[in-house]
């Protein structure tokens, strides 16, 4: 008998480098992600069940901004991309705001637990961090100074006259999400990506420490960072890797290159040389990018009941994630006091 559509449903894995991401920081906080949200924003769903859906569209200011930037960037490539003017940075600057007021501004919590869906909560304001939940009056020059920076990096961030310079059809991706099924021991898995720009260069590459040159055509993939800029490189690597691996077989590249092009934008950074890192990814690393996915998805898989369901009892539970964990207020044997815990300290406030 053929399985029904429910069935495959649930037998179908996804994946993508931010579960993979939130997987290494707590396996509970997964689960609470994606199964005890499953079906939440059914009106006959579990209460808890609803509650975890709703916990689940929570965000935070810091990610509101990131998103922001990454929108700005997109629009920009895609109008570079399309043949027309480039927003300035005031279009830009006024884009971005917009979403930031609209976000802070988002107060009526009985609302968004009654339809998560339609509107943006922030936790600082569902876990009341802020007073009156309202954002502290303090923070929004700060914010707004700190948006400033972070978008003219951006339009005067070298990716810029690269792009200039390619011809129609050349830039291949700005920041659209999309998948690509695999199969992972005999189960089909969707693998979810959002590279912030792919593009092919017909340019000799020179990129730093590399020694020789990389002869055209050039396939480099670039991803935007607004937040702060001492992450490890390896770590920017690992996720390049991914993205290399997953272009190349979604995006059906009209050149298969030797080697890719990674690019850290770092908009935050205060050293110039960590402004724009750049290094090349051998084919050993696009193999690494997929078996880093194909390892994830397997240990998923492999903790699952035959029927495909898989017991909140069987994941791990790191207390050291539950400060900053939305899903708190159902998760049992959640460490003390840690729904309350404020992280207003690490914010950047709107602007005005």
């Amino acid at each position: 008998m053929a399985p029904s559509s429910s069935s495959h449903e649930l037998l179908l894995e996804h994946v993508s480098l931010s579960r993979l991401q939130r997987r290494a920081r707590c396996e509970r906080m997964d689960w609470w992600q994606t199964e005890g949200a499953r079906g939440g924003y059914r009106r006959d769903a579990t209460p808890e069940a609803r509650l975890a859906y709703a916990l689940k569209k929570l965000t935070s200011l810091p990610a509101v901004i990131g998103e922001a930037i990454h929108h700005a960037a997109a629009w920009r490539a895609r109008c570079v991309r399309d043949g027309m003017r480039p927003p300035t940075f005031d279009e830009l600057f006024a884009m971005v705001r917009d979403r930031l007021n609209a976000a802070v501004c988002s107060r009526n919590v009985e609302r968004f637990l009654e339809r998560p869906g339609e509107s943006v909560m922030l936790r600082e304001v569902y876990f009341s961090e802020w007073p009156d939940r309202r954002i502290p009056s303090e923070l929004v020059t700060a914010t707004r100074t700190k948006v400033e920076l972070l978008l003219r990096a951006m339009v005067t961030h070298p990716v810029w006259e690269e792009l200039a310079r390619c011809g129609r059809g050349e830039i291949l991706l700005c920041d659209s999400l999309d998948a690509l099924e695999i199969e992972v021991n005999g189960s089909p898995v969707r693998v979810y990506a959002a590279p912030d720009l792919v593009w092919i260069s017909n340019e000799r590459q020179d990129v730093p420490g590399f020694g020789v040159p990389l002869l055209p055509p050039v396939v480099t993939i670039l991803d935007w960072k607004s937040g702060r800029a001492n992450a490890a490189e390896e770590q920017g690597r690992a996720q390049l890797a991914v993205y290399a691996w997953w272009a190349s077989h979604k995006l059906a590249l009209p050149v298969m290159p030797s080697a890719f092009v990674g690019r850290i934008a770092n908009l935050g950074a205060v050293a110039p040389q960590d402004h724009d890192c750049q290094f090349v990814l051998h084919a050993e690393d696009v193999h690494r990018g997929r078996r880093l996915i194909g390892d994830a998805a397997a240990a998923i898989l492999a903790a699952r009941a035959p029927d495909g369901t898989l017991p909140m009892e069987e994941t791990a539970r790191s207390p050291t994630a539950c400060h900053w964990c939305p899903f708190t207020p159902v998760c049992r044997d959640t460490a003390p006091g840690a729904a309350t815990a404020p992280h207003a300290t690490e914010l950047l406030p709107p602007a005005a």
